[in-house]
Protein backbone atom coordinates (compact mmCIF):
# COMPACT_ATOMS: atom_id res chain seq x y z
CA UNK A 1 0.00 0.00 0.00
CA UNK A 2 3.14 2.62 0.38
CA UNK A 3 4.35 2.12 -2.56
CA UNK A 4 0.33 2.42 -4.19
CA UNK A 5 0.21 6.04 -1.91
CA UNK A 6 2.96 7.21 -3.44
CA UNK A 7 1.77 6.55 -6.94
CA UNK A 8 -1.49 8.30 -6.16
CA UNK A 9 0.65 11.31 -4.48
CA UNK A 10 2.76 11.43 -7.90
CA UNK A 11 -1.00 11.87 -10.13
CA UNK A 12 -2.01 14.26 -8.11
CA UNK A 13 1.30 16.77 -8.22
CA UNK A 14 1.20 16.03 -11.81
CA UNK A 15 -2.34 17.22 -12.01
CA UNK A 16 -1.43 19.91 -10.91
CA UNK A 17 0.85 20.53 -13.78
CA UNK A 18 4.05 19.54 -11.16
CA UNK A 19 5.74 17.67 -14.26
CA UNK A 20 9.13 17.15 -12.18
CA UNK A 21 10.31 16.65 -8.59
CA UNK A 22 13.28 16.92 -7.15
CA UNK A 23 15.05 16.92 -3.64
CA UNK A 24 15.75 20.72 -2.41
CA UNK A 25 19.16 22.29 -3.44
CA UNK A 26 20.67 25.05 -2.23
CA UNK A 27 21.77 28.10 -4.60
CA UNK A 28 25.18 27.84 -6.52
CA UNK A 29 27.77 29.93 -7.20
CA UNK A 30 26.88 29.76 -10.82
CA UNK A 31 26.62 32.46 -13.44
CA UNK A 32 23.77 34.82 -14.24
CA UNK A 33 23.05 33.55 -17.65
CA UNK A 34 20.22 33.67 -20.21
CA UNK A 35 18.37 29.92 -20.53
CA UNK A 36 19.31 29.12 -24.59
CA UNK A 37 16.33 30.28 -26.71
CA UNK A 38 14.20 31.78 -24.39
CA UNK A 39 13.20 35.25 -24.26
CA UNK A 40 14.09 38.60 -21.33
CA UNK A 41 10.74 37.89 -18.78
CA UNK A 42 11.65 40.91 -16.82
CA UNK A 43 9.19 42.29 -18.26
CA UNK A 44 5.02 41.69 -18.20
CA UNK A 45 2.15 43.11 -20.29
CA UNK A 46 2.12 47.53 -19.95
CA UNK A 47 -1.19 46.74 -21.39
CA UNK A 48 -3.70 44.18 -19.41
CA UNK A 49 -5.75 43.43 -23.00
CA UNK A 50 -2.48 42.14 -24.14
CA UNK A 51 -1.65 39.62 -21.18
CA UNK A 52 -3.47 36.63 -23.19
CA UNK A 53 -3.47 38.46 -26.49
CA UNK A 54 -1.78 35.70 -28.16
CA UNK A 55 -3.24 31.96 -26.35
CA UNK A 56 -5.37 30.42 -27.28
CA UNK A 57 -6.98 30.13 -23.73
CA UNK A 58 -8.43 33.24 -21.59
CA UNK A 59 -9.77 34.40 -18.42
CA UNK A 60 -12.40 32.47 -17.23
CA UNK A 61 -11.74 29.34 -18.71
CA UNK A 62 -12.34 26.03 -16.83
CA UNK A 63 -10.44 22.46 -17.16
CA UNK A 64 -12.40 19.44 -14.95
CA UNK A 65 -10.05 16.85 -15.35
CA UNK A 66 -10.42 12.70 -13.85
CA UNK A 67 -7.26 11.32 -12.57
CA UNK A 68 -6.37 6.99 -12.74
CA UNK A 69 -3.77 5.14 -11.66
CA UNK A 70 -3.45 1.81 -13.37
CA UNK A 71 -7.13 2.35 -14.70
CA UNK A 72 -8.53 3.07 -11.18
CA UNK A 73 -10.59 6.14 -11.32
CA UNK A 74 -9.08 7.97 -8.06
CA UNK A 75 -9.93 11.75 -7.98
CA UNK A 76 -10.84 15.58 -9.71
CA UNK A 77 -8.55 17.96 -10.81
CA UNK A 78 -9.58 21.56 -11.59
CA UNK A 79 -7.70 23.98 -14.10
CA UNK A 80 -8.56 27.97 -14.29
CA UNK A 81 -7.30 30.82 -16.22
CA UNK A 82 -7.55 34.11 -14.14
CA UNK A 83 -8.07 37.58 -15.29
CA UNK A 84 -4.30 39.68 -15.17
CA UNK A 85 -3.11 40.59 -12.39
CA UNK A 86 -1.19 43.68 -11.67
CA UNK A 87 3.00 42.82 -9.75
CA UNK A 88 5.54 44.53 -10.38
CA UNK A 89 4.51 47.52 -12.51
CA UNK A 90 3.07 45.25 -15.01
CA UNK A 91 0.54 42.40 -15.80
CA UNK A 92 0.72 38.67 -15.82
CA UNK A 93 -0.77 35.33 -16.63
CA UNK A 94 -2.39 33.84 -13.45
CA UNK A 95 -3.74 30.60 -12.68
CA UNK A 96 -5.28 28.61 -10.03
CA UNK A 97 -5.37 24.58 -9.83
CA UNK A 98 -6.74 22.19 -7.09
CA UNK A 99 -7.12 18.46 -6.81
CA UNK A 100 -8.93 15.89 -4.63
CA UNK A 101 -9.47 12.41 -3.91
CA UNK A 102 -13.30 11.03 -4.24
CA UNK A 103 -14.42 9.49 -1.10
CA UNK A 104 -14.57 5.83 -2.46
CA UNK A 105 -10.45 6.45 -2.35
CA UNK A 106 -9.89 7.93 0.91
CA UNK A 107 -9.60 4.81 3.05
CA UNK A 108 -6.22 4.27 0.94
CA UNK A 109 -5.52 7.76 0.30
CA UNK A 110 -7.02 11.52 1.15
CA UNK A 111 -5.44 13.81 -0.62
CA UNK A 112 -6.19 18.30 -1.18
CA UNK A 113 -3.76 20.13 -3.51
CA UNK A 114 -4.48 23.47 -4.30
CA UNK A 115 -2.07 26.02 -6.25
CA UNK A 116 -1.82 29.52 -7.73
CA UNK A 117 1.14 30.61 -10.66
CA UNK A 118 1.83 33.91 -11.75
CA UNK A 119 3.20 34.20 -15.38
CA UNK A 120 4.92 36.09 -17.91
CA UNK A 121 2.92 36.93 -20.70
CA UNK A 122 3.61 35.52 -24.46
CA UNK A 123 6.08 34.78 -26.08
CA UNK A 124 8.37 34.27 -22.36
CA UNK A 125 5.50 32.13 -20.06
CA UNK A 126 8.45 32.42 -17.63
CA UNK A 127 7.66 31.56 -14.25
CA UNK A 128 7.38 34.41 -11.79
CA UNK A 129 5.31 33.45 -8.56
CA UNK A 130 4.07 29.96 -7.06
CA UNK A 131 2.10 29.00 -4.53
CA UNK A 132 1.04 25.15 -3.33
CA UNK A 133 -0.73 24.32 -0.26
CA UNK A 134 -1.11 20.46 0.30
CA UNK A 135 -3.12 17.81 2.46
CA UNK A 136 -1.84 14.26 2.31
CA UNK A 137 -2.83 11.39 4.59
CA UNK A 138 -2.58 8.00 3.43
CA UNK A 139 -3.60 5.05 4.79
CA UNK A 140 -1.35 3.68 7.87
CA UNK A 141 1.01 7.12 7.19
CA UNK A 142 1.30 10.24 9.17
CA UNK A 143 -0.60 13.12 8.11
CA UNK A 144 1.32 15.54 5.67
CA UNK A 145 0.62 19.33 5.25
CA UNK A 146 2.86 22.28 4.00
CA UNK A 147 2.42 25.71 2.51
CA UNK A 148 5.03 26.16 0.44
CA UNK A 149 5.12 30.15 -1.41
CA UNK A 150 8.03 30.73 -3.85
CA UNK A 151 9.13 34.41 -6.21
CA UNK A 152 11.54 34.57 -8.57
CA UNK A 153 14.23 36.81 -9.22
CA UNK A 154 15.31 36.60 -13.01
CA UNK A 155 17.64 39.85 -13.10
CA UNK A 156 19.41 37.80 -10.32
CA UNK A 157 18.94 34.22 -11.55
CA UNK A 158 17.52 33.29 -7.89
CA UNK A 159 14.30 31.58 -6.68
CA UNK A 160 13.22 32.46 -2.89
CA UNK A 161 11.36 29.95 -1.52
CA UNK A 162 9.43 29.82 2.07
CA UNK A 163 8.41 26.39 3.24
CA UNK A 164 5.83 25.93 6.16
CA UNK A 165 4.88 22.45 7.32
CA UNK A 166 2.36 21.61 10.14
CA UNK A 167 3.95 22.11 13.65
CA UNK A 168 7.57 23.27 12.25
CA UNK A 169 9.03 26.24 11.46
CA UNK A 170 9.40 27.35 8.60
CA UNK A 171 12.26 27.26 5.91
CA UNK A 172 13.76 30.16 4.19
CA UNK A 173 15.81 28.86 1.07
CA UNK A 174 17.22 30.12 -2.24
CA UNK A 175 17.80 28.22 -5.06
CA UNK A 176 19.78 28.83 -8.15
CA UNK A 177 17.67 30.11 -11.06
CA UNK A 178 18.45 29.87 -15.04
CA UNK A 179 17.39 33.35 -16.31
CA UNK A 180 14.26 33.24 -18.15
CA UNK A 181 13.34 29.36 -17.24
CA UNK A 182 8.92 28.84 -17.47
CA UNK A 183 7.67 27.26 -14.09
CA UNK A 184 5.50 23.54 -14.79
CA UNK A 185 2.49 25.67 -14.96
CA UNK A 186 4.06 27.77 -17.68
CA UNK A 187 5.36 25.21 -19.41
CA UNK A 188 1.92 23.44 -19.90
CA UNK A 189 0.43 26.61 -20.78
CA UNK A 190 3.20 27.16 -23.42
CA UNK A 191 2.64 24.13 -24.73
CA UNK A 192 -0.81 24.83 -25.47
CA UNK A 193 0.22 27.68 -27.19
CA UNK A 194 2.18 26.12 -30.00
CA UNK A 195 2.54 24.73 -33.59
CA UNK A 196 3.43 21.49 -34.21
CA UNK A 197 2.77 21.01 -37.61
CA UNK A 198 6.82 20.91 -38.78
CA UNK A 199 6.83 18.11 -36.44
CA UNK A 200 10.36 19.20 -35.01
CA UNK A 201 11.29 18.46 -31.23
CA UNK A 202 11.55 22.00 -29.16
CA UNK A 203 13.56 22.54 -25.52
CA UNK A 204 11.76 24.37 -23.16
CA UNK A 205 14.14 25.51 -19.86
CA UNK A 206 12.01 24.70 -16.72
CA UNK A 207 12.51 25.35 -13.29
CA UNK A 208 11.16 23.38 -10.20
CA UNK A 209 11.33 21.96 -6.22
CA UNK A 210 15.01 24.07 -6.57
CA UNK A 211 15.87 22.17 -10.02
CA UNK A 212 16.69 23.76 -13.37
CA UNK A 213 15.88 21.44 -15.86
CA UNK A 214 15.24 20.80 -19.90
CA UNK A 215 11.90 19.38 -21.18
CA UNK A 216 12.09 18.15 -24.21
CA UNK A 217 9.18 17.65 -26.69
CA UNK A 218 8.78 15.28 -29.34
CA UNK A 219 5.56 15.76 -31.67
CA UNK A 220 4.78 12.44 -33.14
CA UNK A 221 1.79 13.16 -35.39
CA UNK A 222 -1.82 13.62 -34.48
CA UNK A 223 -4.48 11.27 -32.96
CA UNK A 224 -8.28 10.96 -33.03
CA UNK A 225 -9.54 11.52 -29.73
CA UNK A 226 -13.15 11.35 -28.42
CA UNK A 227 -14.28 14.80 -26.12
CA UNK A 228 -18.17 15.57 -25.63
CA UNK A 229 -19.53 12.70 -27.72
CA UNK A 230 -17.36 14.00 -30.71
CA UNK A 231 -14.26 13.06 -32.60
CA UNK A 232 -11.28 15.37 -32.06
CA UNK A 233 -8.38 15.59 -33.90
CA UNK A 234 -5.15 16.10 -31.55
CA UNK A 235 -1.46 17.03 -31.39
CA UNK A 236 0.44 13.86 -29.62
CA UNK A 237 3.59 14.73 -27.57
CA UNK A 238 6.13 12.65 -25.83
CA UNK A 239 7.82 14.47 -23.40
CA UNK A 240 11.10 13.77 -21.35
CA UNK A 241 12.88 16.15 -18.87
CA UNK A 242 16.62 16.07 -18.53
CA UNK A 243 18.99 17.68 -15.96
CA UNK A 244 21.97 17.83 -18.00
CA UNK A 245 22.90 14.84 -20.33
CA UNK A 246 21.08 12.45 -17.86
CA UNK A 247 17.31 11.79 -18.52
CA UNK A 248 15.27 12.04 -15.23
CA UNK A 249 11.87 10.83 -15.56
CA UNK A 250 11.33 7.09 -15.33
CA UNK A 251 8.76 5.34 -18.26
CA UNK A 252 7.38 7.13 -21.20
CA UNK A 253 5.32 10.50 -20.92
CA UNK A 254 2.36 11.33 -23.52
CA UNK A 255 0.44 14.51 -24.10
CA UNK A 256 -2.70 15.03 -26.10
CA UNK A 257 -3.71 18.33 -27.39
CA UNK A 258 -6.88 19.45 -29.20
CA UNK A 259 -5.36 20.71 -32.99
CA UNK A 260 -8.55 22.40 -34.32
CA UNK A 261 -10.24 23.44 -31.27
CA UNK A 262 -10.33 27.30 -30.92
CA UNK A 263 -8.79 26.92 -27.32
CA UNK A 264 -6.35 24.06 -27.66
CA UNK A 265 -7.42 22.50 -24.36
CA UNK A 266 -5.77 19.36 -22.89
CA UNK A 267 -7.42 16.21 -23.81
CA UNK A 268 -5.40 13.66 -21.97
CA UNK A 269 -2.14 12.56 -20.38
CA UNK A 270 -0.85 9.28 -19.95
CA UNK A 271 2.07 7.94 -18.14
CA UNK A 272 3.85 4.42 -17.86
CA UNK A 273 5.80 4.11 -14.33
CA UNK A 274 7.69 1.40 -12.84
CA UNK A 275 4.67 0.44 -11.10
CA UNK A 276 1.45 0.64 -13.25
CA UNK A 277 0.30 3.47 -14.96
CA UNK A 278 -1.37 7.21 -14.69
CA UNK A 279 -3.83 8.67 -16.87
CA UNK A 280 -5.32 12.21 -17.03
CA UNK A 281 -8.55 12.69 -18.90
CA UNK A 282 -10.42 16.52 -19.45
CA UNK A 283 -14.27 15.26 -18.36
CA UNK A 284 -15.40 19.06 -19.03
CA UNK A 285 -14.19 22.30 -20.73
CA UNK A 286 -15.86 25.86 -20.41
CA UNK A 287 -14.01 28.26 -22.80
CA UNK A 288 -13.38 32.07 -20.95
CA UNK A 289 -13.88 35.11 -22.83
CA UNK A 290 -11.50 37.97 -23.92
CA UNK A 291 -10.96 40.21 -20.72
CA UNK A 292 -11.35 44.45 -21.46
CA UNK A 293 -12.00 45.42 -18.51
CA UNK A 294 -10.33 46.72 -15.17
CA UNK A 295 -8.30 44.46 -12.67
CA UNK A 296 -9.98 43.22 -9.24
Amino acid sequence: KYKNNRIVKMIFLFSLIILHRQSLTPLNAKPCIQAPGQFEPAQGAKMEVLTYAKTPYQPGEVSIYKLYYSGIYVGMSWLKVHKPILKEHSFWQHFTMKAETGEWYESIFEGREFAMAYVAPSPSFAVKKFYMKQYEHPAFSKLFAQEKWLTFDHTKCQAHETVRQKGKMAKKLKHYLLRGSLGTVGATMKLRSLDYSNQKPLFLPVYSSGKNWELEVTPEGTAQLSFNGQVTIADKLALKSYIGEDLQQQGKLHIWIARNHPNRPILQVHGEIKIGSIHIELDSFSPGKRHHGPVN
